[in-house]
């Protein structure tokens, strides 16, 4: 979703006027080498981990499974799943299912299990080896209030005992008196941080602080009628989300892409910390005008969308929706709430201020950042390549620099890397495929 809203954004910028900024000459973009697919088709691959001897795990939450490909992709053994052959080591119900595989020790893997927090290790045979105990430290709050709750993301693993986590956003309910009625903006903090723990001892340390993208979630009360009320949220728009990113290399040291000036903090596993120069980069500014004209902009598009939408609904459709919302209230009522979440497709959307836009349009997409098995840093540049719509991205050797930049295939989706090859999830008539393809 983050991806296709920006890359709708950049005609109604271009179409705004021309963009002054320092040009520089950036390296030639150059394709990854041909794909090899998978002989078997996904459902949807969450993440990938390369071995050592080419084969790959992958963590497919469409089907709910986990495979291990051989090196060439022809062939797959399934190592969890919700059948009764693995005993239903996949998880199963809301809470259920696995989530986040992580490079462990070796060619050994982790991967989190959503409903305990416990993590399954799974060795390099491909069999589930032994269950790590979720560790005992609770994630803080990002910033003490009532609004924002903090949740650890597990991405990565340091080989010195340290999961590397980054501090999630979770909004809540607007968590107010019962009489509030009327409508609020709940901003989220301007600022997330990169966290480690132990799995040993549970401690958990500060590693870094990242700049986070301006937004915020819309909330609405209002009575319903019926001696209660009904509570609603919507994300705030934000076209252009510009934030910091980061990636945990093979070595554990933490590359920290900042978007003030693009460039990387490296963060060794001792703490210590070098700064990168600026990397190449087309930069683009945006006036105070360029921000009111985009934000108008989008308000004329999605108003004239949810206007056909609205013509296109049929009087049934409407009255089944009303029946809806009215059942959800009544269910509310019955249990005892006092607020009800209701569809958000109702509430009107709602846009940032166009002073918390950039002045200048951020060079690359936050929470695209891969690190590949040579210890470079891979940056997805901020839009489509004009010239045939494939992805570009930037490739940061540990020097700071702007090594290279490589392009794959729009379709295609950059999910991790193997000694000299980048592992790529696309479609292939209408079917889900897991794909590799040489980067020199």
């Amino acid at each position: 979703m983050r991806s296709r809203l920006i890359a709708g954004v950049a005609p109604l910028l271009s179409a705004l006027g021309p963009h002054a900024g320092a040009q520089q000459t950036l390296p030639p973009v150059h394709p990854l080498g041909p794909v090899t697919i998978s002989a078997e088709p996904m459902g949807n691959v969450a993440s990938i981990r390369a071995l050592s001897d080419g084969r790959v795990l992958v963590l497919d939450v469409g089907m709910h499974r986990v495979v291990l490909f051989d090196a060439a992709l022809h062939h797959a053994v399934v190592v969890a799943d919700t059948t009764s052959a693995t005993g239903n080591a996949y998880g199963t119900g809301s809470g259920g299912g696995l989530t986040g595989m992580i490079a462990f020790s070796g060619d050994s893997t982790l991967i989190r299990d959503q409903a305990t927090g416990a993590f399954l290790v799974i060795s390099p045979a491909g069999t589930l080896a032994r269950i790590i105990p979720k560790p005992p430290t609770a994630p803080p709050q990002l910033n003490g209030g009532p609004f924002v709750i903090g949740e650890l993301s597990t991405v990565g693993f340091d080989q010195a005992g340290h999961l590397v986590q980054r501090l999630q956003k979770t909004f809540t309910f607007f968590p107010g008196p019962s009489e509030f009625r009327g409508d609020t903006v709940i901003e989220a903090p301007d600022s997330t941080a990169v966290l480690r723990t132990s799995l040993a001892t549970g401690r958990l340390d500060t590693i870094a602080m990242l700049q986070a993208p301006r937004t915020g979630i819309f909330f609405v009360r209002r009575d319903n009628g019926r001696g209660g009320a009904s509570g609603q949220q919507k994300p705030v728009v934000n076209p252009i989300p510009s934030g910091d990113d980061w990636a945990l290399l093979n070595d554990g040291t933490i590359a920290v892409i900042r978007v003030r000036d693009y460039h990387v903090d490296w963060i060794s596993p001792d703490g210590h910390t070098t700064s990168g120069p600026k990397v190449a980069a087309q930069w683009e500014h945006i006036t105070e005008a360029m921000k009111v004209a985009l934000i108008d902009s989008l308000k004329r598009r999605d108003s004239a969308q949810a206007a056909a939408r609205n013509a296109a609904m049929t009087p049934a459709m409407r009255g089944a929706m009303a029946k809806d919302s009215a059942a959800r209230a009544d269910a509310a009522m019955a249990a005892g709430l006092v607020a009800v979440a209701t569809p958000i497709g109702q509430l009107p959307p709602r846009y940032v201020d166009p002073s918390d836009l950039p002045d200048n349009r951020p060079p690359f997409m936050t929470g695209f950042a891969l690190g590949d098995a040579e210890g470079n840093v891979w940056v997805r540049e901020r839009e489509p390549a004009p010239f045939n719509g494939g992805i570009i991205y930037d490739v940061i050797n540990r020097a700071g620099t702007l090594a290279e930049r490589v392009e794959i295939p729009a379709s295609a989706t950059l999910v991790g890397f193997g000694p000299g090859v980048a592992y790529l999830v696309s479609r292939v008539s209408g079917a889900v495929h897991l794909g590799k393809a040489s980067i020199h």
